[in-house]
């Protein structure tokens, strides 16, 4: 996971920790794996309202920034 985000070893794990410790993802070891310290991290109802809430804020920004693009659009079609 480290590798893929492009962070440290210990950055990865310093995030994860806060993030489990937070209640917003919880860690599972694989049942049947040859990989014994293989994890598996999910989302908890908690993790994915707050991910939900993070969207529709996003979301709600992009539409303000589309309308004051428009804004600024108009202005300038109007010199």
């Amino acid at each position: 996971m480290a590798k893929r985000l492009g962070y440290s070893l210990g950055k990865t794990n310093y995030i994860l920790k806060a993030v489990i410790e937070k209640g917003l993802v919880k860690a599972e070891r694989f049942a049947i794996s040859d990989n014994k310290l293989g994890y598996r991290y999910v989302l908890t109802p908690a993790g994915i309202q707050t991910r939900i809430q993070l969207t529709e804020k996003f979301i709600e920004r992009k539409k303000q920034e589309y309308e004051q693009l428009s804004k600024e659009l108009q202005q300038l079609r109007e010199l």
